[in-house]
């Protein structure tokens, strides 16, 4: 969906928060705080790469300046949500994304949070088309930092916990949800666990979606408007989702669409070519070669997703060295010190800190002896290459289910993410 799309999913009158079972708070909005967590790389079409930036990018991969897909679904989920006044804050997250562009004699690398407020301004702001029904509730605060999904939810905590130092009577402090893509969600249940967030209150953004036009195709059907958009809306949802087409007409909506993205390719590609000077001979090989870099995570299908979820998952749980040494980057002691009771004595030890030190530590000494804790936690100890081995087993083995469910994953999403199956919608 393009950001200037002129039709919204829902209108104002219908609470979308009640179909997503959000309950209702003290507060005026429903959810308080919404984390979006920044979905890249940032590139939609592989026709709007640019080229010249080819050897400067990402390995295997090349980004612009366009939101790709996945992030502009959780950009359009956090505007559905926040138009109804269900949000009172929301937190973009993401750091650049390798691309950068230039405009005006200035030169630009936006940022995944960027490109989401962007998205959101455009479809349901002050940028969007005249409409009595603009998002002009929630407060948009932006975190251009955050590296990955650890840094997503670490730095919203540090500014959650820094306004709360300032106001903590702040009622969208208390309420704090994350929002991410489908196949994200037991990865993001996992670090709120960790990170003193609650795992229940994750929300997918194509669950967001789907029940948005299901309430907007309801309102069309009492007013008997025949509208064709939202049932090609949830189509493309479950074709993301599922990696591939329902059936014999979105098949071939899908094979046209990227027939065109080809042919479009090969021209941009050529021209690349041609002004770099490369004989026309060697043109086919190295055509192959760029758009193997090109046609990156937006032609990944969901078992390709999940698969690289069930890997990432089970560091996320099991793995210390991959979430231990970032988590000094919490600013609050509360936070840190609930952190690392997540973790057994002996994993603890490894770091020089002895959990029954923590379970003592008084009020009174809590200062100085965090700041005593913190000494001992490098962040440059940091290592994904705990994570990079996939499993060879499909379902996980009775620890890592342990280890899960101690954290807050319910056996279902387990099942789910052990054999690596997207989980159902709603």
């Amino acid at each position: 969906m393009a950001e200037n799309d002129s039709e919204h999913l829902i209108s104002h009158n219908h609470p979308l928060a009640d179909n997503l079972n959000i309950p209702e708070r003290e507060s005026r909005e429903r959810i308080g705080t919404l984390i979006i967590c920044g979905q890249g790389p940032v590139q939609d079409s592989a026709t709007k790469v640019n080229l010249g930036k080819l050897e400067k990018a990402m390995p295997g991969s090349i980004s612009a300046h366009e939101a790709n897909t996945w992030m502009r679904l959780n950009a359009r989920a956090a505007g559905e949500l926040g138009r109804e006044g269900d949000v009172g804050l929301i937190i973009a997250s993401g750091k650049d994304t390798g691309g950068s562009y230039s405009k005006g004699g200035e030169h630009f690398i936006p940022t995944e949070a960027e490109l989401m407020q962007e998205i959101i301004e455009n479809v349901y702001g002050q940028k969007a088309p005249q409409s009595e029904e603009k998002f002009s509730q929630a407060e948009i605060e932006l975190d251009r930092e955050a590296k990955n999904t650890l840094f997503n939810i670490i730095n919203a905590a540090n500014i959650i916990d820094s306004k709360k130092e300032v106001n903590p009577n702040d009622p969208n402090l208390n309420n704090v949800w994350l929002l991410g893509s489908h196949f994200h969600m037991i990865r993001l249940k996992i670090l709120a666990s960790l990170f003193g967030l609650d795992p229940k209150k994750v929300l997918s953004a194509e669950d967001v979606l789907m029940n948005a036009s299901k309430i907007k195709q309801q309102e069309l059907d009492n007013k008997g408007i025949t509208s064709s958009f939202q049932e090609a809306f949830r189509r493309l949802i479950q074709v993301r989702l599922s990696g591939a087409p329902i059936d014999e007409a979105g098949k071939n909506y899908f094979e046209r669409k990227m027939a065109r993205a080809e042919a479009l390719l090969d021209r941009a590609i050529d021209q690349y070519l041609s002004d770099q000077g490369v004989p026309q001979a060697g043109w086919e090989q190295q055509r192959k070669s760029i758009k193997e870099k090109l046609f990156i995570e937006e032609q990944k299908d969901a078992q390709a997703r999940m698969r690289g979820e069930r890997r990432w998952a089970r560091g996320l749980a099991m793995e210390p060295d991959y979430t231990l040494p970032y988590s000094v980057n919490l600013r609050s002691d509360d936070r840190l010190l609930g952190f690392l009771l997540k973790f057994d004595s002996k994993t603890l030890e490894k770091y020089g800190i002895q959990k029954e030190e923590l379970e003592a530590i008084a009020p009174e000494n809590k200062t100085d002896a965090v700041k005593s804790i913190r000494a001992k936690i490098d962040p440059d100890k940091w290592s994904s290459e705990v994570v990079k081995k996939e499993w060879e087993d499909e379902e996980y083995p009775p620890e890592v289910k342990a280890r899960l469910l101690s954290i807050g994953i319910s056996e279902e999403d387990i099942e789910y993410l052990s054999k690596a199956e997207v989980s159902k919608l709603g």
